[in-house]
């Protein structure tokens, strides 16, 4: 089975759609690293975080979902509910899909990865520093 190519995979804080656009999307809040401003500063509790991901190459139904990893520690924290999707036979055709992950716990500041799930398969990887 082919896998699809993964062309973005971007951590934000939104992602909006038009109504009557719905293929523009745009990202709010773009993240690469979180700064807890909190006292004691964790666990972090972050309210909000969408993992956005465009891909083409894709055929047939798929399994997707993200999982979230503290580097160091190897310790899995979340994991986003499995999305099925049916996709058209046109590998050409973008393909975005995004993860709503709401009230995500970080134990620990460091570094930690979301891993995108192609049928189970670890297809994109894109990491967050918590300081």
């Amino acid at each position: 089975m082919l896998q699809p190519v993964i062309r973005n995979f971007i951590l934000c804080e939104k992602v909006v759609t038009g109504p009557d656009t719905p293929r523009r999307v745009s990202l709010h809040g773009l993240l690469s690293s979180i700064r807890s401003t909190d006292s004691p500063s964790y666990p972090l509790l972050y309210r909000e975080i969408n993992a956005y991901i465009q891909m083409t190459g894709c055929r047939g139904s798929a399994d997707l979902h993200v999982d979230i990893y503290h580097a160091d520690s190897g310790n899995h924290v979340f994991q986003t509910d499995k999305q099925r999707r049916e996709f058209e036979k046109n590998p050409l055709q973008v393909h975005g899909l995004a993860f709503r992950i709401l009230n995500l716990r970080f134990v620990d500041p460091g570094l930690y990865w979301f891993e995108f799930c192609y049928n189970g398969i670890v297809e994109a990887i894109c990491p967050l520093v918590l300081r």
